[in-house]
């Protein structure tokens, strides 16, 4: 019976499909969102919805960091002193005094045809 077991396939269309969503600051089911389900055909921007989730899943990831998680009420000040702030690119634009140490997070991508 065990050596049945070792090796589970799932169907790829039965797995649910979940979205984070920023605001709420949580995941959410695809289908409660009125998205459609995947298709082994997709939509061409489908590709680019693909990589603005995987980087907001980065992006939420990295804020759960520890140096980037916001300073405890009553911390010592070394541990203060260690904390960064993560911000996106928007904030560099919207910005027109001088930015000191700014930490980033971006994705470039180049996209071929094909």
């Amino acid at each position: 019976e065990e050596s049945e077991r070792a090796l589970c396939v799932i169907d790829v269309f039965t797995v649910p499909k979940f979205i984070y969503n920023k605001d709420r600051k949580k995941f959410i089911k695809a289908e409660d969102l009125g998205i459609a389900s995947p298709s082994i055909h997709a939509s061409a921007s489908s590709k680019a919805e693909l990589f603005n989730e995987r980087y907001l899943i980065l992006y939420q990831r990295t804020l759960r960091h520890d140096l980037f998680t916001p300073v405890a009420v009553g911390a010592p000040v070394e541990e203060s002193t260690k904390k960064f702030q993560l911000k996106p690119v928007e904030y560099l634009l919207g910005s027109s005094a001088k930015i000191g140490d700014v930490i980033v997070l971006g994705m470039i991508t180049q996209l071929t045809e094909g």
